[in-house]
């Protein structure tokens, strides 16, 4: 007889395996994509052409939609994360606005690296390795990057020399350059763009750090007078999509949309600086005077930043070899643990659609047993076992449950405190349990004790339980090393498909 409890139990494994099915690969896909520069910079005009071709090139299957000037509400320092969590399929990063979760994306804003775009190009060989590991790690793919040009110092006051900038209240983009104009005497400001041009308005700012483009974007000659081209820094767009999203496209489709990306790109640094030359004219059309900028000036300029190059290295630390050995290890032991829990859930499944199949048959045929003697023991044990050797890898990919509204709004400084301190906590916290679940199981080994349906000795399933435990224990003590060198703390890299 089917009891009320078999068939809730059924019923609920039934849904479970239900999930546990291939994803059907979409015909044809619709993705928004986010920026936040209007319909006329070059950068939008990029993205759509791009969109165009590969609408074009795929029949219509892949159907992209340019959201431009921040139609869906995020700020450009929230797009790497928008893309990681599936906020948005696409998004148009600006790399160095991303330096709060990846501080390596503010290597080309470290002041004067580059001279010139040829220079700029080489580096872009050295670093885009990077930045597609970086885009992996955060569950994304880079389509293609195409730099700014370079940047100008946009201000109300004439100046001659360093002197002159002394106290100027300055917008900037990023983190990097704030310590840059803070160091020759400037007070900047970190302000998104979205929100740059009621700064110049209301009289918060009296200069902005950004390209010529920009300064068109913003009709800077109604605040502003006179363009500096210091060429301090760079910076990069790039257009990356979800890796979720990008799964859902065939093999054949991905590759047209990657090669289509690749085959434009040049084109699109082509118009940057095409963007340069025609933003400058404008602006001078618009009323503002481009200043020369001394080469004394300069000089003092270049000496004053320099450190710079040193406090980005301190920032964005490797970690030592031997910890990089043991963090690796760590992760290898958290992909192991996730395939053994994946192993543990597809076992309890198998079990309980064996034992409802059973009760059910045993209705009809007589010689069918009533029940599976172990069914309801040993499902106990794998649904531990399940819960504990899952947790390891889902914190490795940021998986459990947090509240993040404290840590988001804090400070970068209080964030890393914040992150190393609940590590500790954590990993205190299981190393003590870890402990006690060990002693408890080598007690249950020494008394010989087994359980009363099946003489199960109670030492194994507790020994497995421990070692699941044992795993997230190291799990958190490697996200204290992270969070004390620096280092990412999130691997979305092991991060499991959605299923559907």
């Amino acid at each position: 007889m089917i009891t009320r409890r078999t068939f809730t139990a059924g019923a609920a494994t039934l849904l479970a395996a239900g999930h546990i099915s291939t994803r059907a690969r979409a015909a044809t896909v619709s993705w928004d994509m986010s920026t936040v520069w209007p319909d006329g910079n070059f950068h939008t005009q990029n993205a759509m052409a791009f969109a165009e071709e590969v609408k074009k090139q795929t029949g219509g299957a892949v159907a992209i939609t340019v959201k431009a000037g921040g139609q869906l509400g995020f700020k450009g320092p929230e797009h790497l994360r928008a893309v990681r969590d599936g906020l948005v399929p696409l998004a148009d990063v600006l790399n160095i606005q991303q330096v709060g979760d990846e501080p390596f994306m503010g290597v080309e804003s470290i002041p004067f690296l580059c001279g010139s775009v040829e220079e700029l190009k080489v580096l872009h060989k050295y670093v885009r390795p990077e930045y597609e590991k970086i885009a992996a790690r955060n569950n994304q793919k880079i389509l293609y990057i195409v730099p700014w040009p370079t940047q100008y110092l946009h201000l109300k006051a004439k100046v001659a020399d360093v002197e002159g900038l002394k106290n100027i209240k300055i917008r900037v983009p990023d983190k990097n350059a704030v310590e840059m104009l803070n160091a020759i005497g400037m007070a900047a400001v970190m302000i998104p763009w979205g929100e740059t041009i009621p700064a110049l308005a209301s009289g918060a700012v009296a200069g902005v750090s950004t390209s010529s483009v920009s300064g068109v974007d913003g009709k800077f000659w109604e605040f502003l007078k006179y363009v500096y081209p210091t060429n301090h820094v760079w910076s990069s767009q790039m257009l990356t999509v979800n890796l979720d999203s990008w799964k859902a496209l065939s093999a054949d489709q991905q590759k047209l949309v990657a090669d289509i990306a690749a085959k434009m790109e040049p084109g699109f640094w082509a118009n940057s600086l095409k963007a340069d030359v025609d933003s400058l004219n404008r602006l001078k059309e618009g009323g503002m005077e481009v200043v020369p900028v001394s080469d004394a000036m300069m000089t003092e300029i270049r000496a004053k930043t320099a450190p710079q190059l040193d406090a980005f290295l301190k920032r964005v630390p490797a970690a030592p070899a031997p910890l990089r050995i043991l963090l690796d290890g760590i992760d290898r032991l958290g992909r192991l643990d996730g395939w053994i829990g994946g192993g543990c859930l597809l076992m309890l499944t198998l079990l309980m659609l064996c034992e409802v199949a059973t009760r059910f048959l045993s209705n009809f045929l007589p010689f069918f047993p009533p029940t599976i003697s172990i069914a309801w023991e040993y499902s106990s044990y794998l649904m531990a076992a399940s819960f504990t050797f899952g947790a390891a890898m889902t914190l490795r990919v940021g998986g459990h449950i947090r509240v993040l509204l404290l840590l988001k709004n804090a400070p970068a400084p209080v964030q890393r405190a914040l992150d190393i301190l609940s590590a500790a906590a954590g990993f205190a916290f299981m190393a003590f349990l870890t402990s006690a679940m060990a002693k408890f199981a080598f007690g249950a080994y020494v008394r010989g004790q087994v359980s009363t349906s099946s003489d199960t000795p109670l030492w194994f399933p507790e020994a497995v339980v421990t070692f699941g435990m044992l795993l997230l224990t190291l799990q958190f003590l490697a996200r204290a090393i992270q969070a004390v060198l620096g280092l990412p703390l999130e691997d979305h890299r092991m991060k499991a498909s959605p299923v559907e």
